[in-house]
């Protein structure tokens, strides 16, 4: 069943509302239904309060602004000392941070998340203690969900540098960046999109042919030439870092089950044999599993090659 409600405990008899924060330190307005700076226009905390019902002894509920775009989210839980929310009440629980798919509150924003990594256990019979299937990532008991947590988010970001998956591959031009630290050997200095995880290319954006040399530091991207068609951008090819395992192909999805199964082995298997298997799905995923699912990924998206010639054919691919 899909989560549409803001949950916290307390005792019972309580009024408790919510703010609901987003990462830019705005502040959720129902009524007009958008973000702000708090306190603008002499707004209070009445003004900010999503009010949260005692829907069982000591739990209580409330809805979530289905206006909200798609995100993470701090949700702080509050208690009314008097009649009305107030600036002065106080906090019964510290942020938490939620991701909001639009539709529901989920676990995580990684979504797909927990699938992967019962995937990845699945390889090595489950987790320590019989912890099979996961239900969540992070449940703060110490055990194969918090072990999950660890490693799913590193584990997805390395598959998708070194894969540079068709599925994850966009074009955009980067803007000129107000940097004014020392630009050594470059001239221009560009913004990196929010979203991009690695650049594997700054191209002219006309026919895509032309690469200029560039160097990223410092969160940005160095470079002595304009390369968009208006000549004041660099236009380049670079990965998103998706957190969506859904948007993800097959062979991407199975690459990062391996490698998570070689980070979790050590400690849900243990011992030597934890390490052994360790070792087994590291050789794999380096020597098998990653060329494979790179030569399937490219010829299966980006593929102008009948069945009989696909160079990737070897690799398995798919025409």
């Amino acid at each position: 069943m899909a989560i549409t409600k803001i949950r916290t405990t307390e005792i019972t008899g309580q009024n408790i509302y919510a703010f609901i924060w987003d990462k830019d330190g705005n502040i959720c307005y129902p009524t007009g239904e958008y973000f702000e700076a708090y306190g603008i226009n002499s707004r209070d905390a009445s003004d900010y309060a999503i009010d949260l019902t005692e829907t069982a002894v000591g739990f209580y509920t409330g809805d979530w602004p289905t206006f909200i775009e798609r995100g993470t989210y701090d949700v702080v839980c509050r208690l009314m000392a008097g009649a009305v929310a107030a600036d002065s009440d106080y906090n019964i629980s510290p942020p938490a941070e939620t991701y909001w798919t639009g539709a529901a509150i989920v676990e995580e924003p990684e979504t797909n998340a927990v699938n992967i990594c019962n995937r990845a256990l699945l390889k090595f019979g489950g987790g320590k203690d019989n912890t099979y299937p996961i239900t969540s990532l992070g449940d703060g008991e110490g055990g194969t969900s918090d072990n999950c947590d660890l490693v799913y988010t590193p584990t997805r970001k390395e598959v998708l540098k070194r894969m540079k998956p068709q599925e994850c591959t966009y074009y955009d031009e980067f803007e000129e960046s107000s940097f004014s630290g020392e630009k050594g050997q470059w001239e221009y200095v560009f913004d990196l999109p929010d979203d991009c995880l690695i650049v594997t290319r700054m191209i002219d954006e006309s026919n895509h042919k032309t690469e200029y040399d560039y160097e990223i530091r410092q969160g940005c991207l160095f470079s002595n030439n304009y390369s968009n068609d208006d000549g004041d951008a660099a236009y380049c090819e670079y990965v998103k870092n998706e957190t969506d395992g859904t948007a993800l192909s097959e062979e991407v999805v199975e690459t990062m089950a391996t490698k998570i199964a070689a980070y979790l082995a050590p400690v849900e298997v243990g011992g030597e044999l934890g390490w052994q298997i360790s070792r087994e799905f590291t050789r794999d995923y380096e020597t098998l599993v990653l060329p494979k699912a790179k030569g399937i990924n490219q010829s299966t998206q980006h593929n102008n090659e009948t069945k009989d010639t696909n160079k990737y054919s070897w690799l398995g691919g798919r025409a």
